[in-house]
């Protein structure tokens, strides 16, 4: 397997936002056409530049271990991260696989489950959380298979459940929410030690590498 800096090139030029959402569409598409999944990737998109948070080891079954997953990936940037790397955060980006089903909101049965309809779909997902003015949307693509089960192209479905196809649709994550109160948090953070004069243990080691 490919390592994901093969295919997650950073960019050295500063993007808009638009763009590195559509840098992160097409990285993520090419690995999960070229390695036969995609594992959880959080993608944070800042005025300074661009850092990936690699979820290797999967999500939690229970929603509210992911909401607190969430909240301390936020809070939990380290603040060298914070002040170098990212600068003020612009925009953050959740990568994921999924059941979808073959449904438009008129057409959708309270109650159904995606995982257990027997006319389910496989998508990649990109979900994204403005910071600006708190928008939330979602970009979809249904895998297709071959008849032996092989992954070999992604149709864009984005909008198919509002009956606008090839449109993001407007979501209310609480992973998102979750997200976005770590980041506070964090920023708090941030502004107490800057008050205190103090700094972090990595800002601290970056000193000494200078």
């Amino acid at each position: 397997m490919r390592s994901y800096d093969d295919y997650y090139e950073l960019p050295t030029n500063r993007m808009t936002e638009m763009e590195v959402l559509r840098w992160v569409e097409e990285s993520a598409k090419k690995v999960l056409l070229a390695q036969g999944e995609h594992l959880p990737m959080l993608v944070l998109d800042g005025s300074k530049g661009v850092v990936m948070i690699l979820m290797a080891q999967g999500m939690p079954a229970a929603e509210d271990e992911k909401e607190r997953l969430f909240f301390h990936a936020a809070a939990r940037i380290p603040m060298n991260v914070r002040r170098k790397k990212l600068g003020d955060l612009r925009q953050v980006l959740f990568i994921s696989e999924a059941w979808a089903l073959h449904r438009t909101k008129d057409t959708y049965v309270e109650g159904e489950r995606p995982s257990q309809a027997a006319d389910r779909m496989e998508v990649l997902l990109i979900s994204r959380l403005r910071l600006a003015d708190s928008r939330q949307d979602v970009r979809e693509y249904e895998m297709l298979r071959t008849a032996g089960g092989g992954l070999h192209d992604l149709r864009n479905i984005s909008g198919l459940w509002k009956g606008k196809p090839g449109q993001e649709t407007k979501i209310e994550s609480p992973l998102m929410e979750a997200f976005a109160l770590g980041w506070k948090v964090g920023d708090v953070t941030d502004q107490v030690m800057r008050t205190l004069g103090l700094e972090t243990e990595e800002e601290a080691d970056d000193d000494g590498d200078d």
